[in-house]
Parts: C-alpha cells; structure tokens; sequence
C-alpha cells in the first residue's frame, strides 16, 4: 500500500517538475492529513456555530446543507487563489465534506432523532391569536414578520389564522386551522 501511494505522490511530482510548478498536485501526506482534520474540524465548529443561531441564519437550507455549500465555495477559492493549497489538498477536502454530508443525511433519515441534535426544530411563534414571546425571542423574529408572512402566505389577517410556524429553513408557514387529532403537529414544536 505504501510503495502504491508513493508511486502515486511520484507521479504527480514528476507532473509538477515538467511543467515548473512546485506543489501543485500534491505537498506530502502531512499536508493531507492536515487538511483531512482541518476539513473534519471546521465542519463540526460550523455546525456548532450555525445551529446556535437557528433557523433564521440558514434561510431554506438545512444547517448541514448551508455548512457543505459553504465550505466548499471557500475550498474552491482556495484552491483558485493561494499557492500552499495544492489541487490534490482542495479535491479531498471537497470529497470528505461531501462524505461527511453524505453520513449525516444518512444518520439523521435512520435517527430522525439526530436531526434535532444537528439542525433546529420548528418553533410555533403565533398560536390561536397568541404571539408567543419567548419563541420569538428564540427564533430571533418578531411580530412585524409574523404579521407579513400572515398577509403575504394566508392572504388574510392574524384573526383568521391558527397558527405559525418557523419552518428549519427558515421560512415561516401558515397553518390555517387543525381540527383537534391533528393540533399536536402544530403543539408538539411549542418548546
């Protein structure tokens, strides 16, 4: 395996020598390995990052969605513009991001539990012709939001309205009415 890899790092070597360009498929197995945790790490601290400000932050992303789209933009600009990150660093970076999304979407369709660990919850902010403060304050919204998505979504007045809801991707949805086997879809997000 090791003399396999080393034929490998030789190649793109000697690539980088004919066309005078140092480091620019591949720097060592240390600058990979860093680049493996350093991907690893940023991740998870974006993650960490973007959840504790909620829903409002990642608009119609999931918080893992937005984590990948971003990280990636930013790898590719990095591979585009500085000289220390080779093709090779900015290609396994891109891979392993998409990996890690690819385990946490499988994870959280298999632990639907895990889902509220990694992304926010619905929060309900209006409710039978209540604003609910403390959610708001939770959710970072207020009542002038509130009362828009009401006039722009239901087309109707907050006395018409059972209830909204801040949706994980930000968006705020309007429910009409619930008949009452149905209600604990819309109270089940009151915390």
């Amino acid at each position: 395996m090791k003399y396999m890899l080393d034929s490998i790092a030789e190649f793109f070597q000697n690539i980088e020598k004919d066309v005078h360009s140092k480091d620019l498929f591949f720097s060592g197995w240390e600058s990979l390995l860093r680049v493996i945790l350093t991907t690893v790490m940023t991740y998870l601290l974006l993650l960490i990052i973007l959840k504790s400000f909620g829903s409002r932050s990642v608009s119609s992303f999931s918080v893992y969605d937005l984590i990948t789209t971003i990280t990636i933009g930013s790898t590719i600009s990095s591979i585009l513009v500085f000289e220390e990150v080779t093709l090779i660093n900015g290609i396994i970076a891109i891979l392993l991001l998409l990996l890690i999304q690819l385990i946490i979407s499988k994870l959280t369709t298999h632990w639907p539990n895990l889902a509220n660990v990694i992304s926010p919850s619905p929060k309900v902010v209006f409710l039978r012709g209540d604003f609910l403060e403390e959610n708001m304050k939770k959710a970072h919204i207020n009542k002038e939001e509130i009362l828009a998505a009401i006039r722009s979504e239901a087309q109707t007045t907050s006395d018409k309205v059972y209830a909204v809801v801040l949706e994980v991707d930000g968006t705020l949805s309007v429910v009409m009415s619930a008949t009452p086997s149905y209600e604990d879809e819309i109270t089940k997000y009151l915390k």
